[in-house]
C-alpha cells in the first residue's frame, strides 16, 4: 500500500512540474511574440518615416556643403571680399566732427575723442574718408585718422562713388582714392557728382561732364545744381529750369514768357 501511495505521489509531482513548465513556456513565447511585435512594428514606422527624416538630413547636409562650397568659390574668385567685409566694418564706425579748443577732431557716438583735434577743417565721412585742412593744404584722412590722400590741394570736396574735386593751382579737378587724376584740373570751379554728372564751371558758365571728363551739357547756366532722379535745377538768365542727364530741357523759364 504505502509503494503505491508514493507511486501516486511521484507521479502527481511530476504532472504538476510538467504544468509549471508549460505554464513558463507559454509566458516565454507571449514575451517572444510581444518582443518581435515590437521590432517588426519599429521596422516598419522606420521605413514609413524614419527614411524621410533621414532624407531630409541628408539634403539639409548636402544643401550647407553646398553652401559652404558656394562661398568658398566666391572667396576664391573674389579674393578682396574678405578685405571689403573688413572695409565695411570700419565703415559702419561713425566719426562726428567736433572742435576741441582751435581745432577740429573726431570723437565716436559715445562721445569718446577717436581722432585727435589737430585740423584747422575737416568733413564729415563720406565712403569711409574725408578730407581735412591741415596748415593751409587739404588732404583725406581715413576713419582712424591716417592720411590716405597727403594734404597737398587747396580744397576738395567729398567722395562720391570714388572720385573727389579738389582744387590745385587755382583749377579744379577730380582724383581716385588713389590720389591719380582721373579728370584734369582745368574748371574754374566744380562740384561733386551725382548720378554720374558733375556740374563745373568754365568761362563764367556752368555746364555738367561725365565721370570721364566728357561735357555732355556745355557751359550756360548762371548756376547748376546737382542730378537727383534724373533731374537738375539750373539757372539761366532768365530764371530757374529742369534739365534731364542729356541736358534736355524740361522746363525752360523763357517758355513762360
Amino acid at each position: 500500500m504505502e509503494e503505491e501511495k508514493t507511486s501516486e505521489e511521484t507521479k502527481e509531482t511530476k504532472v504538476a512540474m510538467s504544468r509549471e513548465l508549460t505554464k513558463k513556456q507559454a509566458f516565454l513565447l507571449i514575451g517572444a511574440v510581444v518582443i518581435l511585435s515590437l521590432l517588426i512594428t519599429g521596422s516598419v514606422l522606420f521605413l514609413l518615416f524614419g527614411r524621410d527624416e533621414v532624407e531630409i538630413t541628408n539634403m539639409d547636409e548636402a544643401i550647407g556643403s553646398q553652401s559652404d562650397a558656394t562661398q568658398e568659390r566666391s572667396s576664391l574668385q573674389n579674393p578682396g571680399s574678405k578685405n571689403k567685409e573688413e572695409a565695411n566694418v570700419l565703415e559702419n564706425k561713425q566719426r562726428l566732427p567736433v572742435k576741441i579748443g582751435d581745432y577740429w577732431g573726431y570723437v565716436d557716438i559715445e562721445g569718446n575723442v577717436v581722432i585727435e583735434a589737430i585740423f584747422d577743417e575737416v568733413d564729415i565721412f563720406s565712403e569711409g574718408v574725408a578730407f581735412a585742412r591741415y596748415k593751409e593744404r587739404v588732404g583725406f584722412i581715413d576713419k582712424e585718422g591716417h592720411w590716405i590722400i597727403s594734404p597737398v590741394y587747396e580744397h576738395a570736396l567729398p567722395y562720391h562713388n570714388g572720385i573727389a574735386a579738389v582744387r590745385m593751382d587755382g583749377k579744379w579737378g577730380y582724383i581716385d582714392i588713389e590720389d591719380q587724376f582721373t579728370i584734369k584740373a582745368e574748371y574754374e570751379d566744380a562740384r561733386s557728382f551725382s548720378e554720374g554728372r558733375a556740374s563745373v564751371k568754365l568761362n563764367n558758365r556752368w555746364g555738367y561732364i561725365d565721370e570721364n571728363g566728357v561735357m555732355i551739357v556745355e557751359p550756360q547756366f548762371k548756376r547748376a545744381w546737382n542730378f537727383f532722379e534724373g533731374i537738375a535745377q539750373v539757372e539761366t538768365d532768365g530764371g530757374n529750369g529742369y534739365i534731364n542727364l542729356e541736358g534736355d530741357w524740361i522746363w525752360n523759364p523763357e517758355w513762360n514768357e
